[in-house]
């Protein structure tokens, strides 16, 4: 702040701006004044806030106080501050003041009242008028000489009001927009929940409800060094020991940045841009409290019993070792933290590429039966863990507990399945049209193998890809989902038990846990001879021009915008105990799942009503995913919530109908009710456009042979199905005029597959197919091969050249 003195009358207790300068930076790393450190942020950042394009594509002033940040300006500004002090009488300015505030936060509170912040609204017009120059440098400079005589009185906490100096008004503001809106920032940036008691207890101080911020009173703590009992009974309120938690800045990698988001679309004044965000989330770092971890639970036991700890390791290349970032991973159902794992850094993933190198020499020339004795004593062991994985599958990823343990159950089934393909695994014998030669095909194994998996599927695909991998002689990195990060610790787990068993090298099966840094590496790494992506189409389509470019091989599982047909002559009965798991079964976020119904005409109106009264009797079932009496999960991310809001909103916007379902669930974690939609054109934008979610598009079709033009008109081509009696649709639904989709059922949902049957799709699903059926050729090279044994040589055509 600047060094000058106050003009206002001596008897006045404001301190100077000199003095409270002094206050506010005894502790900073570089005995940097406070405002010279963030005039300097704000030049840092200032073309971000200055052409911030986040949400609505504009400003947005949103507070009491807003004001457009410009930090010349407001340097020049404060550096004037104490002339307001005079301009007029400081009990007619202050009565002024709290009359502008108090009636522009009635009229926030009472426009926040109806959840409009949900939809990320402006507040009313009169909101984008800031006070008046006069007003808001008095109200700073108040501010200011309120926060520096608390600090010199030490009564930070004695006055709910008082301790937190921006002043007990500014709490609803937070928590009505702010807190929201960095919960919100935070899903959407790391894909994970920013719980809302996770926030409030570092945002809104739980027993201080009424107060905001608690950041400036911590930092005000740090700077004038607490006493023992301060600082005991801090702890006591579940507040962090700030001067041993100033540690790794895991607070500014996981809050910094989208806080700096919320500011820019906030507009926030000076004082609440200087003295709230910009400042405290840099300098305060975020404080872990172990004890608040699900793991500590004895509800959720079966986490220690895979070998879980509070902090684990996400990187495994024989030993287990880890630099780079802390990853928490929370449970979709209620928002709270699972537990920590440290994930891999770039030098990590280096460390696991050289030790699979080196690990794919012995293990590939071990005989297949060999390899896989191995895959099935790893059956063997996910057997007898089925019930803690399948636990923790439900816990983090949030389907119910019966789908988790059929996900646990298809990797053991694929591991029978290698078992039997490493004893036939085939070469083919042709015969030759040379005397005293053999013609033969030889399949050799490709080397390493990448894995990148998703969240929802977050134990079987990568069973998929490493059971045939081993069995074929490969070894693999796994990048598994950021976001369920425990699973992949816990497999790896027990994969390694059976590889130090049998004395075979772990780096056979390496893990990374990461983010993008990491399965960008994978992709562009050409010692990974394969790469297995299972994601969206999006991104699915720069992994398949990135490993083309260095011309290695890919294997895409990407998205899918699944179809019933419903024929006129459908087993109704069936199709509808078929659609509800269909539609709303993993809450909609299988790659499978039934997005659209295609109604034949004469039971359209029934098969509407009919599904709606089956939505209706599962809602009371949505729910812990962990407790038997549930049938729908929650959604996996803030994020997916969003998706599902936006999605119905827009649908409604475009003409459409919410037969069933549209809403939240107003509980912890992100639930949302199965939806059905009519009214909608079957070319609309919105039906042809995948939300992972369970929303169903219901359109009526005059016969089968519009239901399979509607059917193939999206860009995905994954999974499909038709119900009906009648025997030559079903042959032409599989037949060349048919579906034209990877997979095409008779009378069963879209999800659901069996191990044995080559999973995948056509078209933008990526054309990969893992698996059953000859899906094991993916990670093998073919050799033709022909051998003379004649004692001659004889060019094949009996081409004749030169003198034989």
């Amino acid at each position: 702040m600047p060094d000058t003195e106050t003009t206002e009358n001596p008897e006045s207790t404001v301190p100077s701006d000199k003095q409270d300068a002094q206050n506010i930076s005894n502790s900073d790393e570089n005995d940097e004044p406070e405002d010279k450190w963030v005039i300097r942020e704000c030049e840092l950042y200032k073309d971000e806030y200055k052409d911030c394009t986040s949400f609505r594509g504009r400003f947005q002033q949103l507070f009491v106080y807003g004001e457009t940040l410009d930090c010349n300006q407001w340097k020049k500004d404060y550096d004037n501050c104490c002339k307001w002090e005079s301009d007029r009488d400081r009990k007619a300015a202050d009565a002024l003041i709290a009359s502008e505030k108090a009636r522009r936060m009635e009229r926030l509170r009472a426009h926040y009242r109806n959840d409009v912040w949900k939809k990320r609204d402006a507040p009313p017009a009169d909101w984008n008028k800031p006070l008046p120059e006069w007003m808001e440098k008095r109200n700073e400079n108040t501010l200011l000489a309120q926060k520096a005589k608390e600090l010199k009185e030490g009564k930070l906490l004695d006055d709910k009001k008082s301790s937190l100096y921006l002043g007990a008004e500014t709490a609803s503001f937070v928590e009505c927009w702010l807190l929201p809106k960095l919960q919100f920032e935070l899903g959407a940036r790391f894909g994970r929940s920013a719980p809302t008691t996770y926030l409030k207890t570092y945002v809104l101080p739980q027993e201080h409800p009424e107060c905001t911020l608690p950041w400036p009173a911590f930092k005000a703590l740090k700077l004038s060094n607490p006493s023992r009992s301060l600082q005991t009974k801090l702890s006591k309120m579940g507040y962090p020991d700030l001067n041993t938690q100033c540690e790794s800045g895991i607070f500014e990698q996981t809050l910094c940045a989208p806080a700096r988001s919320v500011v820019a679309e906030a507009q926030m004044s000076r004082v609440l841009c200087r003295s709230v965000l910009s400042l405290r989330l840099i300098r305060v770092p975020m404080a872990r409290n172990s004890s608040s971890f699900l793991i500590e639970d004895p509800k959720y036991s079966f986490l220690k019993e895979l070998g879980l700890k509070e902090k684990n390791v996400g990187v495994f290349n024989g030993k287990w070792e880890a630099n780079g970032q802390i990853i928490q991973s929370y449970s979709p159902a209620n928002g709270k933290i699972i537990a920590e794992v440290q994930a891999a850094s770039p030098a990590d993933y280096e460390a696991c590429a050289v030790a699979a190198q080196e690990a794919w020499h012995s293990w590939a020339e071990l005989p297949a039966p060999s390899r896989g004795e191995i895959v099935r004593q790893i059956g063997d062991a996910l057997r007898e863990k089925l019930q803690p994985l399948g636990q923790l599958v439900s816990l983090e990823m949030g389907k119910i507990l019966p789908e988790a343990l059929g996900e646990v159950v298809e990797y053991i089934h694929v591991c029978d399945l290698a078992l039997g393909l490493s004893r036939t695994l085939p070469g083919t014998i042709f015969p030759s049209e040379r005397p005293g030669h053999v013609l033969l095909e030889k399949w050799n194994p490709l080397g390493a193998v990448g894995i990148i998996t998703a969240f929802n599927f977050p134990v079987a695909v990568f069973g998929w890809n490493s059971a045939l991998a081993m069995v074929c002689g490969d070894v693999s990195i796994w990048k598994p989902s950021d976001t369920t990060p425990l699973t992949a610790v816990a497999v790896t787990r027990i994969v390694e038990s059976v590889l130090e068993k049998n004395n075979i090298p772990g780096a056979v099966a390496a893990l990374c846990v990461g983010g993008k840094d990491i399965g960008e590496k994978i992709v562009k790494d050409e010692r990974m001879k394969l790469v297995s992506f299972t994601g969206s189409t999006a991104v699915g389509q720069q992994v398949g021009v990135e490993v083309q470019r260095r011309f290695g091989r890919h294997l895409l599982e990407l998205g899918g915008n699944n179809a019933i047909i419903v024929n006129s002559d459908a087993n109704l009965d069936l199709l509808l105990n078929a659609a509800l798991f269909a539609c709303a079964g993993t809450a909609g976020q299988r790659c499978t799942t039934t997005r659209r119904l295609l109604i034949h005409k004469k039971v359209y109106s029934e098969v509407v009503s009919r599904l709606s009264k089956a939505f209706a009797g599962v809602v009371s079932r949505i729910g812990d995913p962990l407790l038997s009496e549930t049938l729908i999960g929650p959604l996996h991310t803030p994020a997916a919530l969003e998706g599902f809001k936006k999605t119905v909103a827009e649908a409604v916007k475009q003409g459409g109908k919410i037969e069933f379902g549209g809403k939240v669930i107003e509980r912890e974690g992100y639930f949302v009710e199965p939806t059905i939609i009519t009214g909608l054109p079957h070319d609309s934008p919105l039906v042809k456009t995948e939300t992972f979610a369970p929303i169903v598009y219901c359109i009526e079709i005059p016969d089968l042979e519009t239901g399979i033009q509607y059917n193939n008109e999206v860009d995905q081509g994954l999974s499909s199905s038709l119900f009906t009696e009648n025997l030559g649709d079903i042959f032409k639904w599989i037949g060349p005029h048919g579906s034209d989709c990877g997979i095409v059922n008779v009378n069963i949902p879209t999800n659901g597959a069996e191990v044995g049957g080559a999973f995948g799709g056509e078209k933008a699903t990526g054309g990969g197919r893992e698996c059953g059926s000859d899906s094991w050729k993916n990670y093998m090279r073919r050799s033709t091969v022909t051998i003379n044994y004649s004692g001659t040589i004889k060019l094949a055509q009996n081409i004749k050249f030169g003198d034989e």
